[in-house]
């Protein structure tokens, strides 16, 4: 079962970028990355083609994180075909056989990372995912284990094993897992994500709306989490909050059913101008000429 996102792409939620994923080899460090055998930043020590890769690498990243894939990927097939191994570069080829959709090359790419680098922990959570989306539950289920074992602090571990007990329908063992990654870091964005969902699929108004504060303080830009509060706050009869949040919310993300909600909240107060303003801004009325009688 696939829960909704509040987030609406906000959060990715094995992204791993979090300060609670597991530090281990072959992933950055301080800037530089490090090398699966001496555990060592790759400038140290090594060859003049070990840091030309290493900055090569660099440059790829930077390709991938500006969203130029296709020039990330003819770069990274280079490297690669000139024979670098780096365990970074492995992965970088895994995500962005993720961002293409294929994903059996997304596993064999996050396999062959592994292999240069076993204590890596994000490759193991995109490959666990890729199980999930390829209806392989017991596969995802090993790899979030190992990860959990590997770092028995990180949230990163019970979050994991939380997604396929939702795969499996399983949502009371899901909720455990998820309160323990919360236990272990409060500030765990996709565990209290997956948190306020739940809640919201269960009936229990008040567990939903206790994630999402905490949500809204860490992710202050995600238009969809304003627009639940407003929602929320709306049906509670607070039309001053959800006025606040459907407006940050507009502002954000400016959706015409955003606008139609801030103009129903307007007819409520009495405030006809306003609501007219909104229905404009929703493209349901013509613009109104307000400018007073004396002055046109």
């Amino acid at each position: 079962m696939k829960l909704p996102t509040l987030l609406l792409g906000l959060l990715v939620v094995a992204g791993c970028t979090s300060r609670s994923m597991p530090p281990v080899e072959g992933g950055p460090s301080n800037g530089h990355y490090l090398n699966p055998l001496t555990g060592k930043a790759w400038n140290s020590g090594l060859t003049d083609r070990d840091k030309a890769d290493a900055k090569a690498i660099d440059g790829i990243q930077t390709l991938f994180n500006d969203g130029l894939f296709d020039k990330a990927r003819t770069a990274l097939d280079e490297l690669l075909a000139a024979g670098c191994h780096h365990p970074q570069a492995l992965f970088l080829r895994a995500k962005l056989a993720n961002q293409a959709g294929d994903l059996k090359a997304t596993v064999a790419w996050c396999e062959k990372t592994l292999q240069e680098s076993s204590g890596w922990g994000e490759p193991r959570v995109l490959l666990a995912k890729t199980f999930l989306k390829l209806e392989r539950p017991a596969a995802a289920g090993s790899v979030f284990a190992d990860l959990d074992r590997m770092a028995p602090k990180s949230p990163w571990g019970p979050w994991g094993l939380g997604q396929v007990a939702i795969h499996e329908g399983n949502f009371a063992v899901a909720i455990k897992h998820f309160d323990l990654a919360l236990e272990r870091d409060p500030d765990h964005l996709p565990s209290l994500e997956t948190r306020a969902d739940l809640a919201a699929q269960a009936g229990d108004r008040a567990g939903e709306s206790r994630f999402l504060v905490r949500l809204v303080v860490l992710a202050p830009e995600a238009p969809g989490l304003h627009r639940r509060i407003g929602e929320l706050a709306e049906e509670d009869g607070r039309l001053e909050d959800a006025r606040r949040s459907f407006e940050r919310a507009f502002e954000l993300e400016p959706r015409p059913e955003t606008a139609k909600r801030l103009a129903s909240l307007a007819e409520r107060r009495g405030d006809q101008p306003a609501a007219r303003r909104w229905r404009q801004r929703a493209g349901e009325a013509a613009p109104v000429d307000e400018t007073p009688p004396e002055l046109r």
